[in-house]
């Protein structure tokens, strides 16, 4: 297939209606520097970054070029919004929960705890009016947003010492960011937050023994951290956050310079990566998975329905507390909740077949 005819496919099936001819009468080159969220041990999350760059390039013929820089110390990854908005950087590929402090509607585009997995998440954002609310929720902080790539969730991570009953989580020591951090805080546990976000940082925490349990987005990158070395159990369900919703942030100035037909390719080569780095993940994660069944088959524990029942009680509470302290806030959450519903009803359906799962 030629360029042409890719780029007017890759576009059609995105929803732009770009005619591929277009390209042809942009004039100028630009190139845009993108700062990643995420350090140098997350290895898929910088793939689908890179992988992004190089597709944007090929098919606007470099007439706009991306330059990708990972997290460092002179650009740690809770610096990376403002240094968008202000124009430092063009565009970077983040968590909006990093930033939920300043918007609340932040938490739900990154995923919160028992909400929707990645498939449902989708359903939300390109059919339930979600990526519109992000694209507003990021407007009013500077930049403009779009979905790229979901994590789709972890397990609730590995635990040195397993909980049996809600009161034993009572004094676990975990690291949580977020909504799930205040769940946890609410049920007993001590909550230590990094305030860098760092992966390395945690498992080093783990395998001294200062911490009870971790999680990292998944077993793929737990476990090329060696948290599996250092835990007895890996424990489910994952109710933290049952999706890990990445975004590409872009520059407002920036995003409105370039040609419309080159801005219809960004938005096209950021879907088109939305669903690879889902597909990464989930192969990574099951691979990993099985990898650590198969060395140790009894190393998968699932927390007690009393604890799963009791945090989704606290859940419900923290949620409902954030969500009702303003109208537009309330009606995003209504409006996702009304979602998720909808899908759990369809999964039920699902789950009756024979052979479901």
């Amino acid at each position: 297939m030629n360029r042409r005819r890719f780029l007017a496919t890759l576009c059609a099936t995105a929803g732009l209606g770009l005619a591929a001819p277009a390209l042809a009468a942009t004039a100028g080159r630009t190139r845009w520097r993108m700062a990643l969220a995420w350090t140098s041990d997350m290895e898929l999350f910088k793939a689908g970054a890179f992988r992004f760059a190089r597709q944007v390039s090929l098919l606007t013929e470099s007439r706009l070029a991306v330059d990708v820089n990972v997290a460092s110390p002179s650009m740690p990854p809770l610096s990376v919004l403002d240094r968008v908005a202000s124009g430092e950087v063009e565009c970077a590929h983040v968590f909006t929960s990093y930033w939920a402090d300043r918007h609340p509607a932040l938490h739900w585009f990154t995923g919160i705890p028992f909400g929707l997995d990645a498939a449902g998440t989708n359903v939300w954002l390109y059919k339930g009016g979600g990526a519109q609310a992000l694209r507003k929720a990021c407007l009013d902080l500077g930049v403009y947003a779009m979905p790229m790539g979901d994590t789709g969730g972890s397990g609730f991570g590995w635990m040195r010492r397993v909980p049996e009953t809600p009161d034993e989580l009572r004094g676990l020591c975990l690291p949580a960011w977020g909504l799930a951090g205040s769940v946890l805080a609410r049920a007993g546990a001590t909550v230590t937050e990094h305030p860098q976000i760092s992966g390395p940082d945690i498992a080093a925490e783990l395998a001294a023994g200062r911490i009870d349990g971790a999680w990292w987005h998944g077993p793929h990158h737990e476990c090329l951290l060696g948290m599996d070395r250092h835990a007895s159990a890996y424990c489910s369900p994952g109710w933290q956050n049952r999706a890990g919703r990445m975004v590409l942030i872009i520059n407002r100035k920036a995003y409105d310079a370039v040609p419309p037909v080159i801005r219809r390719i960004v938005d096209a080569c950021a879907m088109q990566e939305d669903m690879r780095l889902q597909c990464d993940f989930r192969t990574a994660n099951a691979q990993a998975m099985a990898a650590c069944v198969a060395a140790r088959p009894d190393v998968r524990r699932t927390l007690s329905n009393p604890i799963v029942e009791h945090l989704r009680e606290i859940a419900r509470d923290v949620i409902a507390e954030v969500s009702g302290s303003d109208a537009e806030l309330r009606r995003l959450a209504e409006e996702y909740h009304s979602v998720q519903e909808r899908l759990g009803g369809l999964r039920e359906v699902a789950m009756a077949a024979p052979g479901g799962a």
